[in-house]
């Protein structure tokens, strides 16, 4: 569970691990995100596109809209 996402600032040490965590994660466990952030602003928040779009690929690949 990541709570409040967003609500802090993100480094490059941080967008690595983070992916490197959710890489490890997918399909095989459940995380879940709460935050206030809406979708939309995350490439800006987490300041990288290429890790943005590699996170929410596999962040949203699973969710029913």
């Amino acid at each position: 569970m990541l709570d409040d996402w967003g609500l802090l600032g993100m480094d490059a040490q941080t967008r690595t691990d983070l992916l490197e965590m959710n890489n490890d994660r997918a399909g095989r466990k459940a995380t879940a995100f709460t935050s206030q952030l809406p979708i939309e602003h995350w490439h800006e928040w987490i300041g990288d596109a290429k890790v943005a779009d590699a996170l929410l690929d596999r962040i949203m690949q699973n969710t029913n809209d």
